[in-house]
């Protein structure tokens, strides 16, 4: 629903609740809804607003992969996150791309490695 001054009125997909955007953050009701999913401070919403994101950010960084792989990508992040994998994992790419995954205590980093080699007979 369209607000005053170009901004929409977003509904968290989690709990319900409603928010007004700021005017540059939504063109549409679907971005609005977006935007109040991933800024509410629903207790009930934070898995799923981590969740959102951590793909978000997988697919930014592998954005040549298809969506299969972007997604085994993020489930070997959760399953480190949840401890049912060891903490590391390196997974050969299309493109010469590295995936290396390292999980801690609280976080799980990814990290994107291309090998670039360059040979010249001279």
């Amino acid at each position: 629903m369209e607000a005053n001054n170009n901004a929409y009125i977003g509904r968290c997909a989690i709990c319900g609740q409603t928010r007004v955007t700021p005017p540059t953050c939504a063109h549409t009701e679907d971005e609005a809804d977006v935007w109040a999913t991933m800024n509410c401070s629903c207790k009930e919403g934070e898995d799923a607003r981590r969740q959102m994101t951590a793909k978000k950010r997988i697919s930014e960084m592998f954005p040549e992969l298809d969506g299969a792989l972007k997604d085994l990508l993020y489930e070997i992040t959760e399953y480190m996150r949840q401890e049912r994998l060891g903490n590391t994992a390196s997974i050969k790419l299309p493109g010469d791309v590295i995936a290396k995954i390292k999980s801690g205590a609280k976080f799980v980093n990814i990290k994107r490695v291309e090998k670039k080699e360059q040979t010249q007979t001279l």
